[in-house]
């Protein structure tokens, strides 16, 4: 068995659109590790995916909305989203970009 390990601030930040982008570890077996960075103002993009999905906001304030229901977030905020079910985030602190971390189960083989 290989061990692989990474440093977050070693790992290259991936645009995803105009005012979000992430950096991902995905060298375990089952699961998937990401970091994003969102500043107020970006454009919430909803949507569902087949994975688990748990999200810990590290930094900022945001609003989770999943299935419809708004879940305000800050700093030490952590989420459980079940598959299947529209979601995403809308940044809300003005001054402090949101960093958030997501645990994607099982792996995913896109990012």
């Amino acid at each position: 068995m290989e061990v692989k390990t990474a440093n977050w601030n070693e790992i290259t930040p991936i645009p995803v659109k105009e005012k979000v982008s992430r950096k991902v570890f995905n060298e375990a077996e089952r699961c998937t590790v990401t970091r994003a960075t969102l500043e107020y103002g970006h454009k919430p993009g909803p949507h569902t995916h087949e994975y688990e999905q748990v999200s810990l906001v590290v930094e900022g304030e945001a609003t989770f909305f999943v299935g419809g229901v708004a879940h305000p977030m800050k700093a030490g905020g952590i989420i459980a989203i079940p598959p299947n079910i529209e979601h995403y985030i809308v940044v809300t602190s003005k001054d402090t970009p949101v960093i958030n971390m997501d645990i994607f189960v099982p792996k995913r083989n896109d990012r």
